[in-house]
């Protein structure tokens, strides 16, 4: 089972460029007592365009750009290309912070015999509820549990908590201030 395999390599960062996102090699590496977030894109861009101090999504930025933070973001190729997509739009500064997020971020690779249906509401959530799949099933231990998908998105909200969603998005899909809230306890 790939996913086997998966829990045991390592990650590693290009000797020529230590600011680049750390690149998975079988594995899915954190520190242990960071949470695993993956951050949909309204968030991310909320929390660099935010003036308010106290955002939720603000904060939840600030953390995932923290040396050290509480939180590892996680993403896959598909968020990439979207946070750039979205960002480009923003202008250079935005950029700027884009590239620090990324190099604090742990990539996962999409594994083939690993079947993830469509997010039929809007499929540009897909990459997303991947992710937060992958996570969910990958990490050593307890740690899958901890990972959140953190988005103001109401189709993703509503998959963790509708009957028919599957038991790996159940209470995993909330809102940045939930996040933050269970960061605290």
């Amino acid at each position: 089972d790939s996913f086997d395999n998966w829990t045991d390599g390592v990650g590693t960062r290009p000797a020529e460029n230590p600011l680049a996102p750390l690149v998975v090699v079988n594995d899915i590496t954190a520190d242990p007592i960071s949470m695993p977030v993956i951050l949909d894109t309204n968030v991310v861009v909320g929390g660099l365009l935010s003036l308010q101090t106290g955002s939720p999504s603000k904060r939840l930025m600030e953390l995932a750009l923290a040396d050290g933070g509480e939180i590892v973001p996680y993403v896959t190729t598909a968020i990439v290309y979207e946070y750039r997509r979205i960002l480009g739009m923003l202008g250079d500064d935005r950029l700027e912070q884009f590239y620090r997020l990324l190099s604090r971020s742990i990539i996962i690779p999409i594994l083939p015999d690993i079947e993830i249906p469509p997010v039929e509401a809007d499929r540009s959530d897909t990459p997303f509820v991947q992710a937060l799949v992958l996570t969910r099933r990958g990490l050593k231990g307890n740690r899958g549990s901890l990972s959140r998908l953190v988005t103001y998105d109401g189709d993703l909200l509503n998959m963790a908590t509708a009957t028919d969603s599957a038991e790996l998005l159940k209470g995993r899909i909330v809102t940045p201030l939930d996040f933050m809230r269970e960061l605290q306890r």
